[in-house]
């Protein structure tokens, strides 16, 4: 799960827009988001992509002598640099912090989050790049117009997972099958014997 509750983000650019829905058009806004990470969030956006972009380096500090060195150097640095990665999150819910919590916090339905792009740095950091796009009030769309590059802590909260018993029907064991026969069964003796009297 992409997360950045406990990372500070940038809400780089707020861009208004209307969207075609139907016939109609309605309000939509798109929101440009940065963050600064360690490089374990690339397991996440894309798996094998950390040991792609990073290596254990030549002369680890030898200041820690009782773990692995840990990949941090760059192992392709001609590469240019950001990465596009092809990764969409739809129905996500983001909550933007305040700074007070509960009821300051700004909530944002129904988003898609998407157009990733990575920046891997020496050291073992990215920087991560995001856009939010969303459907916003006007309430929200003021907010989010008077304050811009602000940076906050942001929630992304995925769509709940649907029940397994909505999913398929429930399967039935071995006993409830040999019990759903012995009722058939025995509902068929007792036919064919009112049929016969």
């Amino acid at each position: 799960m992409f997360d950045t509750k406990e990372i500070p983000v940038t809400l780089v650019n707020f861009n208004a827009r209307s969207e075609l829905n139907g016939e109609t058009r309605s309000p939509a806004a798109d929101i440009s988001c940065r963050a600064k990470m360690g490089a374990e969030i690339l397991d996440v956006l894309v798996p094998g992509l950390r040991d792609f972009l990073f290596k254990v380096p030549a002369d680890p500090d030898l200041v820690d002598q009782t773990e692995a060195p840990a990949a941090t150097s760059l192992r392709f640095p001609q590469i240019n640099m950001p990465l596009k990665i092809a990764k969409e999150l739809l129905n996500q819910k983001v909550v933007i912090d305040y700074g007070l919590g509960g009821d300051s916090n700004k909530v944002l339905a129904e988003c898609k989050v998407h157009k990733f792009s990575v920046e891997a740095f020496e050291g073992g950091s990215v920087d991560v790049a995001w856009m939010i796009s969303t459907h916003p009030d006007a309430e929200m769309a003021g907010w989010l117009y008077d304050n811009p590059d602000l940076k906050t802590k942001m929630q992304i909260i995925p769509p709940e997972e649907p029940q397994a018993d909505m999913l398929a029907p429930k399967r039935q064991t071995k006993a409830e099958k040999q019990e759903a026969a012995r009722a058939a069964a025995e509902a068929a003796f007792v036919q064919t014997g009112e049929a016969t009297a």
